[in-house]
């Protein structure tokens, strides 16, 4: 069994045994790259809604809005691309839609492999604000349909300089929905997102007591009573009991 829950970037997955006891905690924290980006795209509809807004950490609601970007009007394709100072893995991804928008029917996500010089599909692992459109035969697929303004976008890591965020001709929202920039790329903010683990490992002795917990190690008397607690190899707290089995006093080490 597994559970996976996301809150304020933070993802953490829980694996369980036979017996249902949590033996494992992974917690993964993303957090926008800032340093060493730069952002580019096919156009842009003027000076004042530069590709450059589209990476300042700044999400405005509304893409009226002299702080977003937003892309060239035209009926075609359009794209955004970030450009990272070295190579860098890239795990996950940060998209904000402004409201006023609408949701367009898809965006596909590439990566410039740098070997083979050519741009390839950037595969889609878990997505929170957009349903994973699945390629042929059930396959993977790079390509999300958003369902919310704020998308975070897990993806099959890669090592990259280059990210590219596309909405296909003909994909755009309903004009209806985006009677102020018609056509125009639905996307005013977008992110590569560093990624950090911490993996927990939790282990059970024979009578079922949790016996260790990343560096912290338990040990139990013969009725089953914790009673010391050794941090990182160093003996941090012990518990004493009386002939009735309560406890009667905690030594801090």
């Amino acid at each position: 069994n597994c559970t996976r829950t996301i809150s304020n970037g933070l993802s953490t997955n829980c694996e369980f045994n036979a017996f249902n006891q949590l033996t494992r905690i992974i917690q993964t924290r993303v957090a926008p790259l800032v340093a060493g980006v730069s952002i580019q795209a096919d156009s842009e509809l003027s000076s004042q809604f530069e590709a450059a807004n589209a990476n300042d950490q700044q999400s405005p609601q509304s893409s009226n809005s002299g702080e977003a970007f937003v892309s060239n009007t035209t009926d075609a394709d359009h794209w955004l691309e970030l450009e990272l100072a070295q190579p860098t893995s890239v795990a996950a991804l940060q998209i904000d839609i402004p409201v006023d928008h609408g949701y367009p029917a898809g965006l596909e996500l590439s990566y410039f492999d740098a070997q083979d010089n050519q741009y390839k599909p950037l595969m889609v692992g878990f997505v929170a604000g957009a349903q994973i459109l699945t390629g042929s035969a059930g396959t993977g697929s790079n390509r999300i349909a958003p369902r919310g303004p704020k998308l975070m976008v897990m993806v099959t890591p890669v090592i990259t300089t280059r990210v590219r965020l596309l909405q296909p001709h003909g994909e755009a929202p309903p004009v209806q929905t985006n009677s102020v920039h018609p056509h125009a790329l639905a996307v005013n903010e977008l992110a590569v997102l560093s990624v950090s683990s911490d993996v927990t490992d939790l282990v059970y002795d024979d009578n079922g007591n949790l016996s260790s917990e990343g560096n912290r190690e338990y040990q139990y008397d013969v009725e089953n009573r914790v009673v010391r607690i050794i941090e990182s190899g160093v003996l941090d707290l012990e518990l004493v009991y009386g002939p009735d089995g309560a406890l009667l006093r905690e030594i801090d080490h």
